[in-house]
């Protein structure tokens, strides 16, 4: 099996939907998929592609901090 290595949480996220690590583990997020958006405020496409998107950017601009603080923002809690 190959090895997908990502560089963002956009292909991240697109990653663990074709490992079917989402259909598997994130029934929740499984649900975005194809669940459709007003076009007009939301290009993107479905939930699952403007959640990905999001995270994307918001991993951007958190960037600059120390790793530790970034995963404080990313998981909600402070590691010890």
């Amino acid at each position: 099996m190959a090895i997908t290595v990502v560089s963002s949480f956009d292909r991240a996220f697109y990653a663990a939907r074709e490992l079917k690590i989402v259909d598997k583990l994130w029934h929740g997020i499984r649900a975005m998929i194809d669940c459709p958006q007003d076009e007009l405020r939301h290009p993107e496409g479905d939930v699952f592609a403007h959640t990905a998107r999001t995270l994307d950017e918001a991993a951007g601009l958190i960037s600059d901090l120390p790793r530790p603080r970034q995963l404080t923002l990313i998981f909600g809690f402070s590691l010890p």
